[in-house]
């Protein structure tokens, strides 16, 4: 699978899961290894002050896992935070960060 593929997906999650009228999606994601958080809202109108939450899935867990194992490879871009914007016109973003407060918490779960 490519990051295309991948982006794709994500993409496709979106736009099967809102039964609304919507015109951006953005999904909020962790990850961690063999784990991760999602917050999925959408916005009938780009600038509205309300949001609409909208369901994740394990395939949306599963691609966003895959797009960190890829972008990740070799130990450069790492990554635990990624916010995805889909528009309904099709344009796309994704954001990648690095979040070491989150890190040093999963880590300490561990211990």
């Amino acid at each position: 699978m490519t990051i295309d593929d991948i982006y794709l997906k994500i993409s496709q999650h979106i736009v099967d899961t809102i039964d609304a009228k919507w015109a951006v999606a953005i999904i909020n994601s962790e990850i961690h290894v063999g784990a991760g958080h999602f917050n999925c809202v959408y916005k009938e109108d780009v600038s509205a002050d309300v949001d609409y939450d909208f369901d994740s899935s394990f395939e949306l867990f599963e691609a966003f896992e895959s797009l960190h194992k890829i972008t990740t490879e070799g130990g450069e871009n790492n990554w635990n935070r990624a916010k995805f914007t889909l528009y309904s016109t099709g344009k796309f973003n994704i954001e990648f960060e690095w979040d070491q407060v989150l890190a040093d918490e999963i880590e300490s779960y561990s211990k």
